[in-house]
């Protein structure tokens, strides 16, 4: 896969996942229709399990529950399955989300490039 990363993955039960920017250069991620990924791959020999497109993101995923929770370049904070990468919900800022997000209780915690702090609830967005 030749994309760029700028983040951490996580690690849960036996996958690891990763976000991904857009090819090389990264910045391409600034051009309409330019696409990022989310990746499950399994540990040890890295089979892919799933992924899921999103816009390009520097969000370093937090599994919570069997739940991942990241943000992208679009603004939206993502809720995922941990198993299949199916969206639980999404929601959207008005402005990029740059960083990881924060769990703690039934709450995401997301800085936006809105200059905005959001907490969602955990279970619907």
């Amino acid at each position: 896969m030749s994309r760029s990363v700028a983040s951490s993955p996580a690690v849960w039960e036996h996958l690891v996942i990763q976000t991904y920017l857009a090819g090389h250069p990264c910045n391409r991620g600034n051009q309409k229709g330019i696409r990022g990924l989310v990746v499950a791959r399994f540990a040890g020999f890295g089979q892919f399990r799933w992924q899921t497109r999103t816009a390009p993101s520097e969000s370093s995923p937090v599994v919570v529950d069997s739940v991942v929770f990241l943000g992208d370049w679009s603004g939206r904070v993502y809720a995922l399955y941990a198993r299949t990468g199916k969206v639980k919900w999404v929601f959207r800022t008005k402005g990029r989300i740059k960083s990881g997000v924060a769990v703690s209780g039934n709450r995401v915690y997301v800085g936006s490039y809105d200059h905005h702090l959001y907490a969602l609830n955990r279970s619907t967005g």
